[in-house]
This record gives structure tokens, C-alpha cells and sequence, in this order.
């Protein structure tokens, strides 16, 4: 589901006026000035960020800068919602501009319902079902130590794990759900209980792209984001992450290994840094071929004992969590209205 985005509208339009920020040198000369965000409320008080951007020489702004999650703009929670990206998009901007009390030209609106206006962050994500709460925090725990990817192992700040956490490109994160959705309030207008219930032993995972990696994949533009889809987009980048299962081998396969790659393995089966180790040439040499045996020795393990950790592997395989039909007749779920291009 879109759960996140930052674009430029074109939009002709008188400046909206909320103030600047500015950087002001030493000498008292303004290094640099921008206009502060405008913060516009939906319908659920879900907020969106806005703001005026660009100059026709003339007085005017051309494009509307938009910052927020359209999805729960629109629905008041982002539980569940579509892929309609463009659709989503829209249905959003058109209520931005009711509240600005701004029109778009028949050739702005065109460009809205085509997707023809540029992309700087989109983020995307989904439900993974597990048995229990508590084996969701388990999982993220696990992944904190038996993951990777080329940004290296990841980072954790309170409940979630980052792949890529600081990068100006793209980024992948995961969290619970239902604990997430715990510090924020749920619109009263909306069914709580049936919200928390869903989320209730769900994993999310979030693909992050940001204005670099959008232009590198030659996708700027809604529209061409839309025409890859969202669900393929996602998925480039939850594969780039690593996962073994990371079990331990039986005492029939240790004695099986070859004699070179058993003192490499005792070492990282008790939570040593094999990587400091091993000289490089050897290190990579041993990698590849534990790898065979489900092991990936760059990935380390924790040192206190993880027998209750779930396999990583075994999130991957599992299928989406659908939207409940009970979404759909509560009214919980945004459909985009259809509109000719």
C-alpha cells in the first residue's frame, strides 16, 4: 500500500504565506530562505504538508509541494489501504484544494489525473501475519542480528530495525504494527477495536525510496512509478535484504564440513566476529561456501542463546495479509473515484 509521499503539483497559484525559514550568516546576509509548510487537516484530522514552490516571474508559485501519507489522510488510519498510487494522489490533492480554496487549469488537472508531476519520496509497505504479538518482537529481534544488506547489518531505535536507516537513496524498516499503533490515537469516527484487532501480530515492513534512487531507477514521475506498479517496486528491495535461517547444524553436518570450515563456524556459532578474524581472501572463501549449509557467516549471531528466534526466511514466504472484507463494508478503505484521463 502507498503509505507516504512527497511531490511537486504544477499549480499556478498566489504564494501561500505561513512564514520562512532562513539561514542567516554571521555578517547578518541570508544564506538561504524557504517557505514554512503549510499543515492542512483531512477529514479524520490526519494531517498533510504543503507549501508553495517555484516562480513564473510574475508573483506567482508553479507547483504545490505536497508531504504526507495520502492513505491516512483519506481514511484517518493506514492499516490497510491500495496500491492506486496516482489515484490515491489525487483523491488527496483534490481535497487539499477545496480547503486552500485553490483551482487547478484544465491542463494542471490533467497532468493530477495523469500522474505527470515528479516524485521526491514514496514509501511503500505491508502486513505479514505471525502466530502472536510477542513472536513479531521476537522476529524483529532476530532480524536485528541474522540480516543484511548492502548498506550493512542494520540499526534499531525503540521497536524498529532499519536496512539502511541514514541512506539519501533507499531504506527498508520493520516494525509492529499493532504496538505502533498504540502511540497514535485513532480517530473516534472510525472502529478502533476492529483496527487493533487486525494489526494485532502483524509485521510491517517499509521500502523507503527517496528523489536519487527514483531518478537512478528512471522512475520521477507518478505516472511511471504507477505503470511498475507498487507491489513489484516493493519487492526489488525486501529481496536485497539477506536472510538464512541461521540454523544450527547437527552434529552429523558439523562433522561433514570440511575441516577448514569448522573452526570458522564454532567461532561465529558463538556470536564471534568472524569478519576480524579471517583474513579477508579467507573470510569471503569460508562465506561462500557455508552459505551451502544455511549459514552466512557475515551475519552475526547474538551470544546470549536464541533458540526462540523465528526464521526470517519463513516471513518471506508467507502470503500478504489481505484487506478483510469487513474494511470494504465499514467504509475503512479509500476506493479512488474512477475520472477519465
Amino acid at each position: 500500500m502507498l503509505d507516504w509521499i512527497t511531490a511537486e503539483i504544477p499549480l499556478l497559484h498566489k504564494p501561500m504565506q505561513n512564514g520562512l525559514i532562513a539561514s542567516i550568516n554571521q555578517d547578518g546576509t541570508i544564506e538561504w530562505e524557504s517557505p514554512r509548510r503549510l499543515e492542512v487537516s483531512g477529514s479524520h484530522s490526519s494531517k498533510f504538508q504543503v507549501k508553495s514552490i517555484g516562480g513564473d516571474g510574475e508573483g506567482n508559485a508553479t507547483h504545490l509541494y505536497i508531504h504526507g501519507n495520502p492513505t491516512k489522510y483519506l481514511q484517518g488510519h493506514n492499516v490497510f489501504g491500495l496500491d492506486d498510487l496516482v489515484g490515491i494522489v489525487r483523491d488527496a490533492v483534490c481535497q487539499i484544494l477545496v480547503d486552500l480554496d485553490l483551482q487547478m487549469s484544465s491542463s494542471e488537472l490533467q497532468a493530477l489525473i495523469t500522474g505527470d508531476y515528479d516524485v521526491k519520496r514514496i514509501d511503500v509497505n505491508y502486513l505479514y501475519e505471525l502466530p502472536s504479538n510477542s513472536d513479531v518482537n521476537t522476529w524483529i529481534r532476530a532480524a536485528e542480528f541474522t540480516s543484511k544488506t548492502r548498506h550493512g547489518r542494520p540499526t534499531k531505535k525503540g521497536g524498529t530495525v532499519y536496512w539502511g536507516q541514514n541512506s539519501r537513496r533507499w531504506s527498508v524498516k520493520a516494525y509492529n504494527k499493532y504496538e505502533e499503533l498504540q502511540k497514535h490515537q485513532i480517530p473516534e469516527s472510525l472502529d478502533k477495536a476492529m483496527l487493533e484487532g487486525h494489526a494485532l501480530g502483524k509485521l510491517r515492513l517499509e521500502v523507503v525510496l527517496r528523489r536519487k534512487e527514483l531518478e537512478t531507477l528512471n522512475l520521477p514521475k507518478a505516472s511511471q512509478i504507477q505503470k511498475y506498479g507498487l507491489r513489484a517496486l516493493y519487492e526489488t528491495y525486501i529481496q536485497r535484504i539477506e536472510m538464512t535461517q541461521q540454523i544450527r547444524l547437527s552434529d552429523k553436518k558439523f562433522r561433514e564440513l570440511p575441516q577448514r570450515l569448522k573452526s570458522t563456524y564454532v567461532l561465529w556459532q558463538h556470536g564471534e566476529d568472524v569478519k576480524e578474524t579471517l583474513s579477508n581472501a579467507t573470510f569471503y572463501r569460508h562465506r561462500k561456501e557455508l552459505l551451502g549449509y544455511g549459514i552466512d557467516v557475515s551475519v552475526m549471531r547474538p551470544k546470549k542463546s536464541a533458540a526462540n528466534i523465528v526464521p526470517l526466511i519463513r516471513i518471506l514466504e508467507a502470503k500478504e495479509c489481505p484487506i478483510p472484507e469487513w474494511a470494504y463494508e465499514k467504509g475503512l478503505v479509500h476506493k479512488p473515484s474512477r475520472i477519465a484521463s
